[in-house]
């Protein structure tokens, strides 16, 4: 017998190849502190500003920049609204590079 399993992402994934019994249940908590996120948000601002970017995107860029540190400064970021405002800030640097 042969699984094929693609992606898997959530708190615990098993895969076992017969039987599997759990005593006790199994859980996970993945949290990222809001501390840690606005930190890498301001790290990832002073990455975007060394660079060299076109003078046409840098308002673009800038405006995605405050609304990710808007998102992630509430007290319950959205991670969907986060991973969507990285993917945004995203595109002006690739059209950019793209040319």
């Amino acid at each position: 017998m042969a699984f094929n399993i693609g992606n898997q992402q959530g708190g615990v994934v098993n895969n076992v190849a017969g039987n599997q019994t759990v005593h006790g249940g199994q859980s996970a908590v993945f949290t990222a502190r809001g501390q840690e996120v606005r930190g890498l948000v301001r790290e990832l601002r002073a990455s975007i500003g060394r660079t060299a970017l076109p003078p046409a995107i840098e308002p673009e860029v800038g405006a995605e920049l405050d609304s990710l540190d808007e998102e992630v400064a509430r007290p319950e970021p959205d991670r969907e609204a986060v991973a969507g405002r990285l993917g945004a800030l995203g595109q002006p640097i690739l059209r950019a590079i793209a040319g």
